[in-house]
């Protein structure tokens, strides 16, 4: 078995001399490192698509809050109300199923949406 000291050290080195991949036997253990996109530690989120769960036209507001609709770069917690779907004279909630920050409003004020129709994107907190 490899030492988790020397894969560290390895991966290390892997780092300063820019390679992207590297394989090591040691025994009869065969190890090999590859590195994708680089994501700093701590700085992990995951984008979460936000979806209708029925047809309607797209309110960007609460049609008794206007001004309250939400932008990107906006902090959401999981549950909260992003916009709402219109149909006739009911208006469903489209809430964010995780907590983080909204990077995308895909939907404008006034669309019609069907089942499923992906209208915001969260970059879910690590």
């Amino acid at each position: 078995m490899i030492d988790i000291a020397v894969l560290d050290d390895l991966l290390d080195r892997m780092l300063t001399a820019g390679l992207s991949e590297l394989a090591v036997q040691q025994g009869g253990v065969r190890v090999v490192m590859r590195l994708g996109a680089v994501i700093p530690a701590g700085s992990a989120s995951k984008p979460v698509p936000v979806r209708t769960e029925s047809i309607g036209t797209f309110r960007a507001a609460h049609p008794r809050r206007p001004a309250g609709a939400i932008k990107p770069g906006d902090d959401v917690s999981k549950g909260m109300a992003l916009g709402y779907l219109e149909a006739g004279a009911t208006l469903t909630a489209i809430v964010s199923p995780v907590s983080g920050t909204l990077s995308e409003v895909i939907a404008a004020d006034g669309d019609l949406l069907g089942f499923g129709s992906h209208v915001f994107t969260v970059e879910e907190s690590a």
